[in-house]
């Protein structure tokens, strides 16, 4: 089933690249660059990631995982550039940002399914229990603001409900761990310090 994943995985990630690619031939915009790091990256962490020390046997976790790992790959640029792409691209690199922040803190804790590979709760993982969902939605928001279409919309729509039960999910997995149920308690926000 893994090899299925990573053959469907790399599949997608090639044609993502490649769009991109023409995407730039087309329009000399980097714009769509943005998008393939951000998944090269989340690709990479996959296939680098620490064996878990539980993960979720429950299939819609598994589904749901599958889902939110590959509606960004999904994600295409407009034809025209949206007059909004001033402001998206300096978004796009901040929540680029974050993501890298993120990744970084986590290593090799990096999964798709809902994992226990260990407690993170330095960094950002101070403020919110999720924030590598967060700054992933934030990036994916910026990438559709700076290429509206109904595709996108659509897509980033149902990403957000995506992470939001990815998130729930990990929250039932890890709460199964003492030291995750005193870090549930001292950090109450999942996405926003303060909101959410």
């Amino acid at each position: 089933m893994e090899n299925l994943f990573r053959i469907i995985l790399a599949i997608a990630w090639a044609s993502l690249a490649r769009t991109a690619f023409q995407h730039w031939q087309k329009t000399g915009s980097f714009i769509s660059f943005g998008i393939l790091f951000i998944n090269s990256l989340i690709v990479c962490l996959f296939l680098l990631r620490r064996e878990s020390i539980s993960t979720s046997q429950q299939p819609l976790d598994w589904v749901i995982g599958g889902i939110g790992t590959f509606l960004p790959l999904l994600m295409r640029p407009v034809a025209l550039p949206s007059p909004l792409a001033t402001l998206a691209v300096p978004l796009q690199l901040l929540g680029a940002l974050l993501i890298l922040a993120c990744v970084l803190s986590l290593g090799k804790s990096f999964g798709i399914v809902a994992a226990n590979r260990g407690i993170k709760v330095d960094w950002a993982y101070r403020l919110v229990r999720h924030p590598l969902y967060a700054s992933e939605l934030f990036f994916f928001g910026a990438y559709t603001l700076g290429n509206p279409s109904p595709w996108n919309g659509g897509l980033f729509a149902l990403l957000c409900l995506v992470q939001f039960l990815r998130a729930r999910a990990e929250e039932k997995l890890l709460l199964e761990d003492e030291s995750y149920r005193s870090y549930f308690k001292a950090v109450p926000f999942r996405f926003i310090p303060g909101l959410i």
